[in-house]
């Protein structure tokens, strides 16, 4: 097999091997999803219709600057410009070049985090600090050593500058191996606060430098600095930055909120009580949106439940994630809904072959499109739209406190009752059965809920089913609702009551929890609740009776949705479950679809799935899709879902959704792409213009 750099010097002049040859001057790199790291060409190798294969960057340089594709993109790209090396048959060849085409002297180039344990070599080894003189460290120098002899000068006054710990810590002199160069950069608010964060936590423990660092990190990456002249605007953050006694209240209340000290200790909680400014530290913390000190996340459950005889773990440990890299634990699965996706107007005809690039081609497309989504929606739309977990999370805190359950019992009872259940409802619904289960244990049956039950009984199209009515004439007349004895008499007893005694009409509920006007129709009228099936709420009874996580794992069903919703409501903060509903799917496609969509069945279940994983359907690809997306931007997965869920119900209105003409508009512009004839942007850009525009949630206006 050829070496990378001969078969480099064959291609010689095409774009993105000068990139790779003449690093020096080709364009800045871009940063790395989901990383500090940096990426330039993000290398990939497909076969073509006729068995040829190519090796091409997913990554292309346009007007001066570099542009990530997604891969089908990327291939179409690639054939049109003749950006791409070829090697016929040859599969093993073209995939090694993909993944091995880096040389040294390109290592070098861009590899801002080079392998620390280099200093650790039986030679001499050159620290150059630009402009101030270099530093020599012995043979065998440790690693702690080496840091501790970096932070000695970093806290030396240099001419008002100093390196970024969090950016480039090193980088390789040209041509010399042995020599490292720290780079200074520009002072910043954000630097300010790594110092005095790391200060804090640093000791004379050479070896608690390294440690001291991460946590410093944290801090400044859970602060969000996304606009740092807007947070300096700000007058609180202000009088936060000046006050080095109220930093360092404000580093220690931090720490605690992110989980990375347990608690803040008798010592922090005294010095807070002095200083007089909690409350000042609990408001900063939620304007740098690290969470409500006050509020309680509960304890997760796995996102997949295998059921296959072979498996032999817990099926509601939380380490089991539903993504690509578990599909693929499965090839005949995964290969099967290779062949599925294929069929989508969203993947070119090209093809994309093989298993892995089609499934990670469409992961790639839907996160490009949930991107795009993103950059088209107001800035504070989405500072707001990505709270809906952390306010879900509120009303769970609120509801343990009201009806005598837990956080765990809470979500438990709101993911049971959420399928096919709009946000607004689903609360009310679970409000309800909590009321009732916890206020009404001394009531018994009313004349009106008898007569609410026979109505169901006898109604053909929305009532109950003879298996829930053989168990309403089964309860025992006269009993409590505390008397009963089974889940499914209780969720009978649950409905009646409510439908019997209490206002059917439910609010709106702000992304923060908090309830807003009454949810109306078109014409202003108010909407009324609807209960969903019988067995849901059977399962919401159980998770409020019993709030433990692993009965709330067994109950809740093995359908990846209801699971990462119960653990996006009951801990935020905690992982990185995605709740793909319908309106993820079609915010990653960007395509106007409805639960009866066939790519949303699939999504859930109705494409190949495997009983060893608990992979259920396409749904780990549309999940990945969103954690890839907020990985680009910086924010939680569960951020991206619920930004890009108001992002394509904003594009996508009911009535859009209802028009033949708007959907087999959307439906023509893909058929478009897939056959090449236009770009993913240009088709986005088409799907907007479609739709009429974005409009605004309801809470907004």
């Amino acid at each position: 097999m050829a070496e990378p750099a001969a078969i480099l010097g064959q291609f010689a002049g095409l774009n993105f091997v000068d990139r790779i040859t003449n690093p020096e001057e080709a364009p800045p790199p871009i940063r790395t999803r989901g990383s500090d790291q940096v990426e330039t060409h993000r290398m990939a190798a497909e076969v073509s219709e006729d068995g040829r294969w190519y090796a091409f960057p997913t990554i292309v340089e346009r007007d001066g600057n570099l542009v990530r594709m997604d891969r089908q993109e990327a291939y179409d790209y690639a054939q049109d410009t003749g950006e791409f090396i070829p090697f016929g048959s040859d599969k093993a060849g073209a995939l090694d070049f993909a993944e091995n085409y880096k040389t040294e002297e390109f290592e070098h180039s861009y590899d801002p985090k080079p392998d620390l344990q280099n200093f650790t070599r039986g030679q001499n080894v050159e620290v150059e600090i630009d402009g101030f003189g270099i530093m020599e460290l012995p043979p065998g120098s440790s690693v702690p050593e080496m840091m501790e002899a970096i932070q000695e000068w970093h806290r030396s006054p240099a001419a008002g500058q100093h390196y970024d710990p969090r950016e480039q810590i090193l980088k390789p002199a040209p041509g010399q191996k042995e020599r490292y160069r720290i780079e200074p950069v520009e002072d910043s608010l954000r630097d300010r606060i790594f110092n005095k964060a790391y200060d804090f936590f640093s000791s004379d423990d050479p070896l608690v430098h390294m440690q001291a660092q991460n946590r410093a990190n944290m801090i400044v990456d859970a602060l969000d600095f996304s606009s740092i002249a807007d947070l300096a605007d700000m007058q609180e953050a202000k009088r936060a930055f000046d006050d080095e006694d109220y930093l360092e209240a404000g580093v220690l209340s931090a720490t605690a909120a992110l989980g990375i000290m347990p608690v803040v200790g008798d010592a922090g909680a005294k010095a807070l009580k002095n200083m007089d400014i909690a409350d000042k530290v609990k408001n900063l913390s939620r304007q740098f949106n690290l969470g409500d000190p006050d509020l309680i996340e509960g304890q997760l459950i796995s996102e997949r439940y295998p059921t296959a005889k072979s498996f032999t773990g817990d099926p509601n440990d939380p380490a089991l994630k539903v993504d690509i890299e578990t599909l693929f634990t499965t090839p005949e699965t995964a290969a099967r809904q290779a062949e599925t996706i294929r069929q989508y107007p969203n993947i070119g005809d090209s093809g994309l072959s093989r298993p892995e690039t089609a499934i990670y081609g469409l992961a790639e497309h839907g996160a490009e499109n949930m991107l795009w989504l993103y950059d088209q929606m107001p800035r504070e739309v989405r500072d707001r739209a990505r709270k809906w977990y952390d306010g879900a999370n509120k009303l769970a805190n609120q509801a343990a406190v009201d009806y005598g359950t837990t956080v765990e019992g809470a979500a438990g009872v709101y993911a049971s009752l959420s399928p096919q259940m709009d946000w607004y409802q689903n609360v009310s619904l679970g409000d309800r059965l909590m009321s009732v289960m916890r206020n009404q244990a001394d009531a018994t049956m009313t004349p009106d809920m008898i007569r609410k039950a026979k109505a169901l009984i006898s109604d053909p199209k929305g009532g109950w089913g003879a298996k829930t009515a053989q168990t309403f004439e089964e309860i025992p007349k006269g009993a409590t609702l505390g008397e009963l004895q089974t889940p499914e008499q209780k969720a009978i007893f649950v409905r009646l009551f409510d439908e019997a005694h209490n206002s059917p009409n439910y609010h709106i509920m702000s992304p923060e929890g908090n309830r807003m006007g009454l949810a109306t129709k078109a014409d202003g009228t108010p909407r009324a609740r609807g209960w969903g099936s019988q067995r849901e709420i059977e399962k919401a009874v159980s998770a409020f009776e019993d709030p433990s996580p692993e009965n709330i794992g067994n109950i809740v069903g093995q359908q990846h949705k209801v699971r990462s919703f119960y653990n996006n409501i009951a801990a935020p903060n905690q992982g990185r479950s995605l709740t793909s509903d319908t309106h993820n799917v079609a915010a990653a496609l960007l395509r106007p679809l409805s639960g009866s969509s066939p790519e949303v069945a699939h999504s859930f279940g109705g494409a190949a799935s495997s009983a060893v994983t608990g992979i259920k359907g396409t749904y780990p690809i549309f999940a990945d899709a969103a954690r890839m997306a907020a990985d680009e931007v910086s924010v939680l997965p569960r951020e991206m879902q619920s930004i890009t869920w108001e992002g394509i119900r904003g594009l996508f209105s009911p009535e859009f959704k209802r028009s033949a003409t708007g959907k087999q508009g959307i439906e023509n512009i893909f058929q478009d792409f897939r056959r090449g004839n236009i770009t993913g942007r240009e088709a986005r850009e088409d799907v907007m213009d479609q739709a009429g525009g974005m409009t605004l949630p309801s809470w907004m206006e």
